[in-house]
């Protein structure tokens, strides 16, 4: 059924791909000045100084259907306020009027003058159209632009990825190294701005029906930093004046406010979230399109992104997904960072919700795969994080987003602890334990200690009797619980030893009554879990008697007076006795040790 679904796509909804010649870090990009010798170079060249100065281009957008268009441009800030108005319509001599909305832009991004962004969304598309349009920049319109809207029966899209204006950095022309200093002196944002123009006018002359162009993201290069020139230099292209693109957020992108500006996206559903904005969506002809900002590692706000859409518009024949990061790709160092941690946890999302195709960016190269199912299990949780500048990703390292351990990903070889962590993280998952199972085992190793919940610790004993390791067993408070998980065999547990401050089976009266009245409560046997909650209450209680906490005082108050009252009780509850607590919520109290016998936790005495 999938496969037919992606043929029938491909059938419905024409792709044309285009992947402009800039790359980053490589000796293979394109010389402008060379490549358009005779194409208008030497015109692009001489304007430059303005091109890269003009911050105020408009950029076009799909709407939240394909009766929807959106505009967004900034304006100079002045002392009059600014105007997000667009004049639309079939009649150049009589145009409609469409009221947006308008809001300061961080100085921090564009220098010495002051702008606001404008949004404004128009209604009433009709396909086959040709429409004029004016917009105002502080209550002057601008020449009047021709749009014409295509067929809706039928969609058309171009497709590119990392136009990345910028890119070429490094390399030389005519001579001299392009470099990407601010505003004019960004000689990479020229060359790659014309490449960028001359693609587009290309790819149109041989597709002059396209509907819209799809963006994979990274539509600029700098990271983090001040880049109006850049973003210039790609809304400078001819093409957009009439041509609305669907852009995603890519890593260049996403660290910056200044993309939120300059492209007014339709159906923001405020999830998955960076500083350049997140994840939307829109339906155009029979297609639900929608794109997840994954530089955003919380699929699980993806996936209320996707459930958002596919909501409001359930009814789509075709639903496709663009993100940026390529979750299949080969392109190094990609397949080796970013997609590898994305594959595992968006494919299954990507399965439930029946998306069609995706489209990816990021790897500067052009591959496509057949048709790719997730593994159906669970997967452990990693992203990346800001490096010291906060300006971009620090590349070299993963983090654990349950434990906040850091992966060093190209370790050296003598680094014995950094690349075991790694191959750790590249096999990891919360189902299949193999390679460290078997690094355990062709290590010889007779204690295991597990500081896990008994979820996990369950699969590794069954997998590790599965492949003929039974060394001894040691795990900490999260076991409690292992002997009553349905579908277990609890016979894989026996001898199993873990620490915990608290076992139903202790004698003494204070558990004996707390477990009597659990049973009688809820019909079953406390674990540790419970008896925490218990005590957690009544130590709370203890430090609020202590610090005469009343209800009248204020949130804050009683957050400090709390922190200090716990730091002055001593409790004695089921977990443990003479229990205090750090001035860092440390709580110093003594372990039970229990060891799984003929089925039974008991609690191992000292001898």
């Amino acid at each position: 059924m999938k496969r037919k679904l992606i043929v029938g796509f491909l059938t419905l909804c024409s792709i044309a791909t285009v992947c402009p010649s800039v790359y980053a870090s490589t000796d293979h990009y394109t010389d402008s000045s060379v490549t358009g010798a005779d194409s208008g170079w030497s015109d692009w060249d001489a304007n430059w100084a303005d091109t890269a100065a003009d911050f105020t281009k408009v950029s076009l957008t799909p709407g939240a259907d394909d009766t929807q268009l959106n505009f967004a441009w900034y304006s100079e800030k002045s002392d009059s306020a600014a105007t997000p108005v667009v004049h639309f319509g079939t009649d150049k001599d009589n145009l409609e009027t469409f009221e947006g909305t308008a809001g300061d832009v961080d100085q921090e991004l564009t220098g010495d003058k002051a702008y606001e962004y404008n949004h404004v969304t128009v209604t009433g598309l009709e396909p086959e159209t040709i429409y004029y349009y004016t917009v105002e920049k502080n209550g002057q319109q601008t020449d009047v632009c021709e749009y014409k809207t295509q067929k809706t029966d039928t969609v058309k899209m171009l497709y590119v990825g990392d136009p990345q204006i910028g890119a070429s950095k490094g390399q030389t022309q005519n001579g001299a190294e392009l470099t990407n200093e601010s505003g004019t002196s960004n000689t990479a944002a020229e060359n790659d701005g014309f490449s960028w123009n001359r693609t587009l006018n290309t790819a149109l002359s041989e597709n002059p029906d396209v509907n819209f162009v799809i963006s994979a993201g990274d539509q600029v290069n700098k990271t983090g930093e001040a880049k109006e020139e850049e973003y210039a230099s790609y809304l400078s292209a001819d093409a957009l004046k009439s041509l609305p693109v669907a852009t995603t957020i890519g890593n260049h992108d996403s660290l910056n406010p200044d993309y939120s500006y300059h492209f007014n996206n339709p159906n923001n559903t405020e999830n998955g979230k960076t500083a350049a904005g997140g994840d939307y969506y829109y339906s155009y002809g029979e297609g639900l399109f929608i794109v997840l900002n994954t530089n955003n590692y919380n699929v699980a706000e993806h996936e209320q992104a996707i459930q958002k859409a596919v909501a409001n518009f359930p009814d789509t024949k075709w639903r496709i997904v663009t993100i940026h990061q390529d979750i299949y790709g080969s392109g190094l160092d990609h397949s080796d960072t970013d997609g590898m941690i994305l594959r595992t946890q968006l494919t299954p999302v990507f399965d439930k919700y029946d998306i069609d195709v995706v489209l990816q960016g990021h790897d500067h190269t052009y591959s496509r795969s057949k048709i790719l199912y997730g593994d159906g299990k669970s997967h452990g949780s990693y992203e990346f994080r800001l490096d010291e500048t906060g300006l971009d990703y620090d590349w070299d390292h993963a983090y654990n987003n349950n434990t906040g351990e850091s992966i060093t990903l190209n370790p050296l070889s003598s680094d014995t602890a950094a690349v075991e962590a790694k191959d750790a993280f590249t096999a990891d998952n919360k189902t299949d334990f193999s390679v460290q199972i078997q690094k355990a085992k062709d290590a010889g190793a007779e204690l295991v200690f597990l500081p896990i919940y008994y979820q996990e610790a369950s699969l590794i004993l069954a997998q590790a009797n599965k492949a003929g390791f039974s060394p001894k067993w040691f795990g900490c408070d999260g076991m409690d619980g292992i002997l009553d998980l349905e579908g277990f065999d609890a016979s894989l547990a026996e001898n199993l030893m873990f620490l915990t401050p608290f076992t139903a089976n202790a004698t003494d009266d204070a558990t004996q009554k707390f477990v009597a009245d659990f049973k009688d409560a809820f019909g079953d046997t406390p674990i540790q879990f419970a008896a925490d909650a218990y005590d957690c209450v009544y130590a709370i209680k203890a430090a609020a008697e202590k610090e005469n906490i009343t209800p009248d005082m204020s949130a804050s108050d009683i957050c400090d007076a709390l922190k200090k009252g716990m730091t002055e009780i001593t409790y004695d509850g089921l977990t443990g006795k003479s229990i205090t607590w750090s001035e860092d919520g440390e709580p110093t109290k003594d372990p039970t040790v229990v060891v799984v016998q003929n089925g039974e936790y008991q609690v191992l005495e000292a001898k």
